[in-house]
């Protein structure tokens, strides 16, 4: 082998250990993130700290989860930073049925990289004044 094939090989060793690629038995080449990785704003409305500490838990686990870290949290506001290899409406449906399961009447819209999550509140109806029997006009 002469010198110009060893740097050759030396140069594609080298690429395929700093990309992470491998060569899988049929010749093609496959690597770490062979899966495009997508990014959203997870934008959540009307959530009290202890539904978004379960909501956090439960975006862990789904398909295609990278990684998040929450951008900003106020009492009844929430925004988190969602990485995942699953497109929009995958994520959409997943989170759509998260919410669901948790019990809460939710509204979930998809606007380009941003997903809009709205909790539903049903106000209760006041109940009938009782009067006392007897004492009535």
């Amino acid at each position: 082998m002469d010198k110009r094939n060893l740097l050759w090989v030396i140069g594609l060793l080298a690429t395929l250990l700093v990309t992470g690629c491998t060569t899988t038995p049929q010749g093609s080449t496959t690597g770490v993130d062979s899966k495009r990785m997508f990014e959203y704003a997870l934008v959540f409305d009307g959530f009290t700290p202890d539904e978004m500490l379960e909501m956090e838990n439960r975006v862990m686990a789904f398909s295609g989860y990278r990684s998040h870290r929450p951008v900003y949290q106020g009492y009844r506001r929430s925004e988190l930073w969602y990485q995942s290899d699953e497109p929009a409406p995958d994520v959409h449906r997943q989170l759509a049925a998260a919410l669901t399961d948790m019990g809460i009447a939710n509204l979930v819209r998809l606007d380009s990289e941003q997903i809009l999550v709205s909790k539903i509140t049903k106000r209760t109806p006041k109940p009938a004044p009782v009067v006392p029997s007897g004492e009535g006009w």
